[in-house]
């Protein structure tokens, strides 16, 4: 059992906190767990581990509970692969992994990723025929993979935010369950221009894409 862990498992059912609560003494239990174990009749309430007597109830360890929620999260969340390496290698790989890019509602592609995108895949007219708006996911299916167009800006020299992308990031999570996607790559969604942090954008990838088993590979940009 890792350090980390052991902090989080009960000393009397050796599970993970379910309502962890702290004693006076400063050791925690399941609150169950330490119900059950002070309900066989001592007749003074002494803690499990140290014997100290407890003269006061136990109380609820919130810091301890939001720990246990936030590692079951973590446990669950995808796994997030940032690599050093041009995203232009993922475009030519051919293992059939799946792209993102956030895009404008022109999608006129100008710089940057967005531009890689367009000299490598084009086919500009049919994104803008889907008449995607701001929150969106404009799609493309290229050799048996999906190219995602995430539509976060209306014009170019607006920029996006954290709502926005979520919303992109949603559909584009049900469009790849939908379709059996299981890997995905992307650089750090508009984290250049736009100035969104990379801490907060991964943090809503993680949550978005919490429990659906797809892989997801963060590259860099090299212009």
């Amino acid at each position: 059992m890792s350090l980390f862990k052991s902090h989080l498992t009960c000393a009397i059912c050796f599970e993970r906190f379910d309502t962890p609560v702290k004693l006076q003494c400063g050791h925690t239990y399941c609150e169950r767990c330490i119900q059950q174990y002070f309900s066989h009749g001592q007749e003074e309430r002494v803690c499990p581990q140290c014997r100290s007597v407890c003269t006061v109830p136990a109380i609820p360890d919130y810091a301890l509970r939001s720990l246990v929620t936030d590692s079951s999260l973590l446990e669950q969340a995808p796994p997030i692969t940032e690599i050093n390496r041009d995203i232009r290698k993922a475009l030519n790989t051919g293992s059939g992994e799946s792209l993102a890019v956030c895009v404008t509602e022109q999608f006129s592609m100008s710089s940057g990723v967005c531009h890689i995108f367009r000299e490598e895949f084009n086919q500009v007219e049919e994104l803008k025929k889907q008449g995607k708006k701001i929150g969106e996911v404009a799609v493309l299916e290229n050799q048996g993979r999906f190219l995602y167009y995430l539509v976060t800006r209306s014009r170019y020299n607006w920029k996006a935010n954290y709502e926005d992308l979520e919303k992109c990031l949603i559909m584009m999570k049900e469009h790849c369950q939908q379709h059996g996607v299981r890997s995905l790559s992307m650089p750090r969604l508009s984290c250049g221009k736009d100035g969104l942090k990379w801490t907060i954008v991964s943090s809503l990838i993680k949550n978005v894409f919490n429990g659906t088993g797809i892989n997801i590979t963060i590259y860099y940009i090299d212009t």
